[in-house]
């Protein structure tokens, strides 16, 4: 397969159309972000099924190979957060651009983030490692 970098990466992926939406259903077209946290959502919630605490390092590390088959150039982070309420060692994927997206966000009490995170590295996040 042949390695698309930065600039194509996503408008490749993201050619084709939503999964198990019928395109008369389609009423709002939606973005590449948005498409990107569908496709990792989809990819983590039956590993992740009811409990997403714990699970951030099972979630990723089978992630970032699947993004990469997509695609998508991206890294596993291994890091920690510290919140007001605890400190967490942690993992992530930081994408090409400098974003990260993190599919077990929600488990981070006191930052009040989505299940699926997508966006800049939050400062409570540092990164340690990356493998």
């Amino acid at each position: 397969m042949e390695r698309i970098y930065e600039k194509n990466i996503m408008e490749t992926l993201f050619e084709i159309e939503p999964i198990n939406i019928p395109p008369k259903q389609r009423k709002v077209r939606l973005t590449k972000d948005e498409k990107l946290v569908k496709l990792v959502a989809d990819f983590s919630n039956p590993i992740i099924a009811r409990e997403v605490e714990g699970k951030c390092f099972m979630v990723c590390s089978v992630l970032q190979p699947y993004l990469e088959w997509c695609g998508i150039y991206c890294r596993l982070i291994q890091g920690e957060v510290t919140t007001d309420k605890a400190w967490y060692g942690h993992y992530w994927i930081e994408l090409f651009d400098g974003r990260i997206i993190d599919p077990t966000a929600s488990q981070l009490e006191g930052l009040n983030l989505p299940q699926t995170y997508l966006g800049e590295l939050p400062k409570e996040y540092l990164k340690l490692i990356i493998l």
